[in-house]
Order: C-alpha cells, then structure tokens, then sequence
C-alpha cells in the first residue's frame, strides 16, 4: 500500500505527478519513496528549487537524463528526511553510483517517467537494491534472452503461468537489484551470468537468487539472496534488501 505525500510547493512542482511512500510489509524498516514525473515540465531549475545538488558530469546530459536524475535523487532526499537524516544530499561517485551518508545503504531506479528510492540503516541492511523496469517486448525477448538468463533459467521460464517476456522482464529486474544491492561491497562491475534464479514463488511475490561465481570473500559462489516482486500494469518492481 503507499500513503500520499506532499511535495514541497513550488510553482514548478507540476514536473512531479505524484509522489507517494511505498510499504513494504515484510520489510518493515525499509524506506521507500516513488514519484511519477514528466520531463515536458524539467528544468534545470528544478535542481535549486527542491535542493538538489547539479553534478558537473550531467551538464552535458540530454533532458531526459537530468529529469531522471533529478527524480531519483529527489526520492532519495524523501526518503532519508522520513528515516530521520539530516544529511540528505546523495552525490554521485566516479564509478557514477550514489554515494550516500555514513552509515545509510540505499539504492535508486528510474525510467522515463518513474523514480524509486529504497533506503535503510546499515544496523538494520547489509545490503539495498531496488530495481523497476518496463515489459520487455515478446519480439526483443527473443532477441536478448540469452544474454540475461542461462539454459537452466530458459527451462525453469516454462513452469510458470506468467507470459515468457514478462518472466524474462523479472529476471532482468531481479539481477539489477542484486547488482546494485552488492557493488558497494565489490566495488566492481559483474555481468548477469555472475548469479541465477533459483525459485520464483507468484503467489508470495519473493524470488530466490544465487550466485554462480564468487565475487569477494564475503560474497562466494552459491551465497543465496531473498528478493520481493511486485507486478503492476506493465512494469516490474523488484527489491533485495537484507
């Protein structure tokens, strides 16, 4: 369930067509914030209207990426200011991830129009990622399915009652939450075939993940993930946060 939230007022405020505070039930102490936007109303203005610091690295980036940004970030300052953190200036490291406070995991997704941010303290997360994409097409999962599942993943797709794109579009999710949920403690780039689904459970949303190779010490081959789905219009929001 989300519960409405107001954001600050401005006469330019209509680039937000909503902003609401998402629940979690089974992860009760996670904070998350979601907002729809529109890019016909971005301008860079917005940046100093609702107090979010303009990168150098984005003044070269088209409109869409800027309002994207914006969005992200704006759902992150939300975020913290409702966990009850004063610093909630997120910047943004060489390696282009979120920096976030001391002491504070987290983890941002957006697309054209949509922002999400997730975010927790490190007594209560190890480890944050929250991913929401749109349906891939059936005509491109064909086309780049073998590039997101392995033949296992192929075969266990055929044992589910959801559309084959619309799986295909979970699994995709489910490793971006994974990979943005375990880079802070790698701190390197891995590809898809780094982890697998073990199970997907439709009727209690969650999804089991492993990984296929080890990525650090604390992160060997076979270490499991618990994650949480949600399937809405023509999108997938996926959660990993433990």
């Amino acid at each position: 369930m989300a519960q409405d939230v107001k954001v600050v007022e401005s006469e330019l405020s209509s680039f937000f067509l909503s902003c609401n505070k998402v629940v979690i039930a089974r992860l009760p102490k996670l904070t998350i914030f979601s907002c729809n936007y529109t890019n016909t109303r971005y301008t860079q203005r917005l940046f100093e209207e609702f107090d979010i610091y303009f990168p150098n690295s984005l003044h070269r980036s088209v409109v869409k990426r800027q309002a994207e940004y914006l969005a992200g970030r704006y759902m992150a300052k939300l975020a913290l200011s409702a966990l009850g953190i004063e610093n909630t200036t997120v910047s943004t490291g060489i390696d282009r991830a979120p920096s976030w406070p001391i002491a504070i995991n987290g983890s941002i997704s957006h697309t054209h129009n949509t922002a999400y941010s997730a975010v927790g303290t490190t007594a209560d997360f190890d480890y944050i990622g929250i991913d929401f994409e749109e349906f891939i097409s059936p005509s491109t999962s064909e086309d780049i399915a073998s590039t997101i599942i392995n033949p296992h993943e192929q075969i266990q797709l055929t044992s589910y009652h959801l559309k084959f794109e619309i799986m295909l579009t979970l699994i995709f999710s489910a490793k971006e939450s994974l990979f943005k949920a375990l880079y802070p403690q790698v701190n390197e780039y891995f590809d898809f075939s780094a982890a697998e689904i073990v199970s997907i459970t439709e009727k209690d949303n969650q999804f089991i993940i492993q990984l296929t190779r080890s990525l650090c010490l604390s992160l060997p081959k076979g270490k499991r993930f618990k994650g949480y789905f949600e399937l809405m219009d023509n999108h997938v929001l996926t959660i990993i946060a433990g």
